[in-house]
């Protein structure tokens, strides 16, 4: 059976993780409000939370001035610009007790995810394998998730810290699982 996921520590240099973090952070870096993580509605839903995004590419334009950030993130997977559908920064503040958002894929065609964590969190992201227990990964600053954009995922609001930010960047099919470490 194919991997489905893998998890990669230090692969993007501890410096840039700070930068990357100082900028995501930043008084100056623009977040939109979103009423719910999975949903369209302009209401939260009881199953959901809010959260902040900020989107850096969808539909083959670039629709922000940070671009550079994923960028820097696929690079060591020998990556450009053309492999992209998507990629955008969460961010989902505290909630008073563990509260896990909805499961779900990103899109319902075939595609990769890569899943860079901004900062240490608690919020861990669940994943949703067929036959098996669930997956959990705690957020780690630099830490990057890779897995088969087939699986439901979840993500899960912090409890212990403030806040929870992950860059979620979504790769398209073409590109060779051993790319991406699914081999």
């Amino acid at each position: 059976m194919p991997r489905l996921y893998r998890i990669y520590e230090d692969l993007i240099d501890p410096k840039l993780c700070d930068q990357i973090e100082m900028v995501i952070f930043g008084f100056q870096f623009p977040w939109n409000f979103h009423a719910n993580t999975n949903y369209s509605t302009g209401e939260t839903q009881p199953d959901d939370v809010p959260q902040f995004t900020h989107g850096f590419y969808r539909d083959d334009q670039i629709a922000s001035q940070v671009m550079g950030i994923p960028m820097e993130i696929i690079k060591p997977f020998g990556l450009e610009l053309k492999d992209l559908y998507r990629a955008k920064a969460n961010m989902v503040g505290w909630e008073k007790s563990p509260k896990t958002h909805p499961p779900h894929t990103d899109d319902d065609f075939d595609h990769y995810v890569i899943l860079y964590y901004v900062n240490d969190s608690d919020g861990d992201t669940e994943l949703y394998i067929p036959g098996e227990e669930i997956v959990r990964i705690t957020p780690k600053k630099g830490r990057t998730l890779v897995f088969d954009g087939k699986l439901k995922h979840a993500s899960a609001s912090p409890v212990e810290t403030r806040y929870r930010a992950a860059i979620n960047i979504n790769v398209k099919a073409h590109v060779p699982r051993a790319q991406v470490g699914l081999d």
